[in-house]
């Protein structure tokens, strides 16, 4: 069946075409070529179709434009903000190393602005000193020097019993001094005993007397060793005569001068204070520390 009407279509086909004349056939060829000639859509003529855009398209792609456009100049700015603080941060980095060469060589020069001020202050404390001494040397040489001495001999073998003696207290000095006090005493103690640190002053008498330079002032004082006389005179026992005079001197200061002789039988008289009563001699001057003692004279007085 399928045959059939395949058959007869075939048949309806050919007569259809041979119906056309001739002039019609060839229109039908020249169609053909030129719709061969004209056909488009393939890779050598391909078919552009142009799409006419909206009003609403125009604006949307003149937004964009302008958005691109803005966008651009953004780059571009801050790619030129960018060089700025680049060539900023440069110039940081070199202010910083000036300024650690400044401070390298500020510390260098305080470092040795230090040295020359400990330097200075050296000396100056050194001048200081030496100013010092200076004014200490100038006050020992001109200030006044009270100093207590005895006159006479003392010889136990002539007296036994108790004597005036008599003592002399000077100035050697060469500006005044004005006596205060005066303390003298006699002291015995066995040869063999050592002397105590603390002297065994007796009680100070008041003594007022203005001295100039080289004058002397004089008092007496009973001496004498009573029953412990013959064991002074073979040895046993030891005389010691020990004292102070207190004075100001023409600065305002409080001096102290000391006193002591120790008796020899053998000269007989007094002579310098051994060793030992030195030592003791010595601690009036711990008693007294607002005090200055002047040296004893040490040359035996007869």
């Amino acid at each position: 069946m399928r045959w059939f009407l395949l058959s007869l279509a075939l048949l309806i086909g050919g007569a259809q075409s041979q119906d056309k004349t001739p002039e019609q056939q060839q229109q039908r060829r020249d169609g053909k070529e030129n719709a061969k000639k004209e056909q488009i859509g393939t890779e050598k003529q391909p078919v552009v179709i142009t799409v006419q855009p909206t009003k609403e398209d125009r604006k949307e792609a003149e937004a964009r434009a302008e958005e691109r456009q803005n966008k651009k100049q953004s780059d571009a700015d801050l790619v030129w903000w960018t060089r700025v603080l680049g060539i900023l941060a440069g110039l940081q980095f070199v202010a910083l190393i000036g300024h650690a060469v400044i401070f390298r060589s500020q510390a260098q020069a305080l470092r040795d602005t230090i040295g020359e001020m400990q330097k200075a202050t050296f000396a100056t404390e050194k001048a200081a000193e030496a100013a010092l001494i200076q004014a200490n040397t100038m006050v020992s040489a001109e200030r006044g020097y009270a100093k207590m001495s005895h006159c006479n001999v003392l010889n136990l073998n002539v007296v036994t019993t108790a004597v005036q003696f008599q003592m002399e207290i000077k100035n050697w000095g060469r500006t005044p001094v004005q006596i205060t006090n005066v303390c003298l005493c006699a002291h015995i103690r066995d040869a063999a005993d050592p002397l105590p640190k603390e002297p065994p002053y007796g009680a100070a008498q008041s003594f007022y007397a203005f001295l100039v330079s080289q004058e002397a002032v004089y008092f007496s004082q009973n001496v004498s060793a009573g029953e412990q006389t013959s064991d002074v005179q073979d040895g046993n026992k030891t005389l010691y005569l020990i004292g102070y005079v207190d004075y100001v001197d023409k600065l305002g200061t409080k001096r102290r001068g000391g006193y002591g002789r120790q008796y020899f039988p053998q000269l007989p008289g007094l002579g310098s204070v051994s060793q030992r009563a030195t030592t003791m001699i010595a601690s009036a001057r711990r008693n007294a520390p607002h005090l200055e003692n002047s040296p004893c004279r040490h040359s035996l007085l007869k």
